[in-house]
């Protein structure tokens, strides 16, 4: 009983992170105790006995060499981020607290969490100087504009109308629902793909579908959605999350709520019905969909292909859809700066004004531009 209920609780405690940061933690845990027990006798085999100069050889001979993906000028190979080396750190440090390794390292005894030490931290500042130093330069989504948007959604209709398989008819409406709710909403990608049932309200916060998809139920004029599986600034369910407004287009062509419902009667009809998550990946053998959300890489992937096929790929990512939609929400505002930050932060319900500006920064993509 004790066994099983501890087993019980350890699959409770992951849930407390999301699945994908659970993932990177162990891939980067796995691949230093590998690293670790392939040391000579003379050295620790495990991360309860590792130092942080073990910790430093890791990243400096074998993680660094495996995980690149930024480019510096001048130079062929690719590097990893500042951001990806601390993440790196930041997990590993997760994993010794794990361990029962907490606290300031303490040289002396070898115990504590050795990323709280000294040498890690100073390692982790002169990796970013360094990349700095050497040209390095963060860079901002390229933001999604209106008319690409609509040139996706109509290519995709007419996708979804020409396909004779009922799998490709709806993948292709629900690719179309995803791109024109990533820009209504502003919703990050992962964000995004968690749209479900119980997220659609009405504007007094009735919810549309207590009891499951119903085709009965009408569309409306103005859609509350509230996510129910939160956001990244806030965890918690749709009690706490900002509303989001959705209203009826004038233009059928490129109204979220007209396709968002022939997409729910489409699978109902075709023997695919949403239970809870809408915007469902396809099965493996891409015969059904899968009860999971649409996550953020899938819509990268999604979106890059469709527009490569319509030959209007710029280097657009999911995060280009949030940064395009703040954007344009800034200058519908009008000339007055002030109203224009109020604008994109209330668009992307953001409440500092410091990352408001980041999103409206006119230039801070274009080195993404010159990638191949």
């Amino acid at each position: 009983m004790y066994q099983t209920s501890l087993g019980t609780a350890a699959s409770v405690i992951d849930h407390s992170v999301a699945k994908s940061t659970l993932h990177r933690r162990y891939v980067v845990g796995e691949e230093f105790t590998t690293w670790l027990s392939q040391l000579p006798d003379s050295y620790p085999h495990s991360m309860l006995y590792a130092r942080p100069e073990d910790l430093l050889c890791f990243m400096d001979c074998f993680w660094l060499e495996r995980h690149g993906g930024s480019i510096l000028p001048g130079c062929s190979t690719l590097v990893p981020s500042p951001q990806g080396v601390d993440s790196a750190f930041s997990h590993l440090s997760t994993l010794f607290e794990q361990l029962g390794r907490g606290g300031e390292y303490d040289p002396r005894s070898n115990t504590g969490n050795p990323c709280h030490s000294g040498p890690v931290r100073n390692y982790k500042k002169g990796y970013q100087k360094l990349l700095f130093e050497a040209g390095y330069q963060e860079v901002s989504a390229v933001p999604m504009v209106i008319s690409k948007v609509h040139a996706l959604v109509a290519y995709l209709d007419v996708e979804a109308r020409r396909a004779s398989d009922p799998v490709k008819r709806i993948s292709f409406l629900r690719d179309a629902v995803s791109i024109l709710h990533a820009w209504e909403t502003a919703y990050r990608g992962t964000e995004g793909g968690k749209l479900c049932l119980p997220d659609l309200h009405t504007p007094n916060r009735v919810q549309l579908y207590p009891n499951g998809y119903d085709p009965s139920v009408p569309m409306p004029e103005v859609l509350l959605s509230l996510p129910t599986h939160g956001t990244k600034t806030k965890k918690k369910g749709r009690v706490y999350q900002a509303p989001v407004y959705i209203k009826l287009h004038p233009q059928p062509a490129v109204c979220l709520l007209s396709h968002l419902w022939a997409f729910q009667q489409m699978c109902y009809l075709s023997g695919f019905p949403i239970r809870h998550y809408i915007l469902r990946p396809s099965t493996y053998t891409q015969k059904g969909f899968r009860e999971a959300p649409y996550s953020g890489c899938l819509f990268t992937k999604m979106v890059q292909k469709h527009l490569k096929a319509i030959q209007l790929f710029n280097h657009e990512t999911a995060h280009s859809f949030r940064r395009g939609a703040l954007q344009a929400a800034a200058q519908a505002a009008g000339p007055s700066q002030s109203a224009q930050l109020a604008a994109a932060a209330a668009a992307g319900r953001i409440q500092t004004p410091a990352v408001v500006q980041l999103y409206l920064h006119p230039e801070r993509h274009l080195a993404r531009l010159g990638r191949e």
